[in-house]
């Protein structure tokens, strides 16, 4: 089976799933899921993209592994969706009101102790860091994205075609280090692949965007 790319597209209206057969960079629209629900965060099973949890203005949202099962697993308005840094994996739901639970997906189970909430990492941001011998750094600010590579000692203004509108979240892909998407909140979608000093308009006409996840399918 040949390689795809998948990326998961948290809007004002759902998560819209991308696909990009054979790497083509043709990113085909593949999918739209929780409409009319605000999608704030996102998190993907890498090596099971068919596992999606998913904070929404309705509650948390778990689509499981075999692609046709959805549960609610805590109903209310959820603002963002976090990671906890360590193991074993553990997703914290935060609200208006401050950190629900601790959230473990891959054994679907809720963990009592909010301790780990020291080391959360957010799933969506309007920064990012690319891996690498020389890690990058990526942040928007407004309707620019500025890239360092010295740590943020420096700072330059990285190009876009067609320019940028307001940035609202940038996330790698996580699957190649020198890959990385922006949305904005015109509803259009960003990519790089040379870490960030040039970036393409991949598509546009989306509701604003919140949230992105990528994922790889071999």
């Amino acid at each position: 089976m040949a390689k795809a790319g998948l990326l998961f597209i948290g809007t004002d209206d759902g998560i819209i799933l991308l696909s990009n057969p054979g790497t083509a960079g043709r990113w085909l629209r593949v999918g739209h899921e929780l409409r009319g629900r605000a999608v704030h965060g996102i998190w993907v099973r890498h090596d099971d993209p068919r596992l999606v949890v998913a904070a929404t203005s309705g509650g948390v949202e778990r689509r499981d592994e075999s692609g046709a099962t959805r549960r609610t697993l805590a109903p209310g308005d959820t603002r963002v969706l976090m990671m906890a840094a360590g193991e074993p994996l553990r997703l914290l739901v935060a609200t208006d009101h401050g950190v629900l639970r601790g959230y473990d997906p891959l054994a679907d189970t809720w963990v009592a102790d909010d301790s780990i909430a020291a080391g959360i990492l957010p799933t969506h941001s309007d920064a990012a860091t690319l891996p690498g011998a020389q890690p990058v750094v990526l942040r928007a600010v407004s309707d620019t994205i500025l890239r360092s590579s010295d740590g943020g000692v420096s700072w330059e203004a990285t190009r876009a075609d067609p320019p940028f509108d307001t940035i609202s979240v940038i996330g790698g892909s996580g699957y190649h280090m020198d890959t990385a998407f922006a949305g904005t909140l015109a509803g259009r979608l960003f990519v790089t692949t040379d870490r960030g000093r040039s970036w393409q308009l991949v598509r546009d006409g989306m509701p604003p965007i919140h949230a992105i996840a990528a994922a790889r399918l071999a």
